[in-house]
């Protein structure tokens, strides 16, 4: 995916190429695996050298780049893709160092981002994630989307009913847009946590079930209103129209 077709998409359903940059296999080959599982494209490196003999660097969106390489250390390598090569992806840079200098050189040498070891997959997960979202923001969207009673109003991120206003939250409005795009569907845990909390682990919270719960009562979601929103077990939510209604 290049740089145009970032720009254009939403950066919640965002699906980058990563260039992960670590000598250490083992730290390599787990944050290789907790980046796939946000559903990335990952190439990884070795040393800084390997990264910079890559041709082309702009096909990568965004670098997770350590700093003790083997040879040229990771913060030239950042100089060079800021300084030399002129690249605007978001760079997130791990290192062992903590002291507040080092932090200070990172970011002045164009890092997005800072991660001191050990790194853990939940902090991998929110700081890509984040980086993704301040970097590639989502197209503005406009129009509206009607289903029966209830409109939608993508400009301003508002729901009505019956042409009257329901307050919602964000993670609210967000969940009631997916789940009507998919109506009649079952919409899967995962997928509505990607989209929501950007994948971050809730460890075993039931945030996602709460937010269904209100806005089942929000909305009333109830087979007069001709839509209905259950839980599937083991695999998410549906959002049933009743009586005939469906997508517009």
């Amino acid at each position: 995916m290049n740089q145009t077709d970032l720009s254009a998409a939403s950066s919640r359903t965002l699906h980058c190429t990563i260039a992960l940059v670590e000598d250490d296999a083992s730290i390599r080959e787990a944050q290789e695996k907790w980046l796939r599982e946000l559903g990335h494209a990952v190439e990884v490196f070795g040393s800084g050298e390997a990264l910079l003999d890559s041709a082309p660097l702009a096909r990568f969106d965004l670098f997770v780049l350590d700093w003790g390489l083997p040879g040229i250390q990771g913060i030239a390598v950042l100089r060079e893709l800021r300084v030399t090569r002129n690249l605007p992806a978001p760079v997130i840079f791990c290192t062992s160092r903590e002291a507040e200098k080092d932090v200070v050189d990172a970011l002045a040498a164009g890092a997005d981002d800072f991660i001191v070891k050990p790194i853990r997959r939940a902090e991998l997960a929110a700081r890509v994630t984040a980086a993704i979202r301040r970097s590639y923001p989502p197209q503005q969207q406009t129009g509206h989307l009607e289903f029966g009673p209830y409109r939608f109003d993508l400009v301003a991120r508002a729901i009505s009913k019956g042409g009257q206003p329901v307050e919602l939250q964000n993670r609210e409005y967000e969940l009631a847009l997916l789940l009507f795009r998919n109506v009649n569907g079952v919409v899967p845990r995962e997928r509505i946590i990607h989209e929501l909390w950007g994948n971050v682990p809730l460890d075993g919270s039931r945030s996602l079930d709460t937010h269904a719960s209100r806005l089942r009562r929000k909305l009333g979601l109830t087979a007069e209103a001709g839509y209905t929103l259950q839980s599937v077990y083991g695999r998410g939510y549906r959002l049933q129209a009743v009586n005939g209604t469906g997508s517009p």
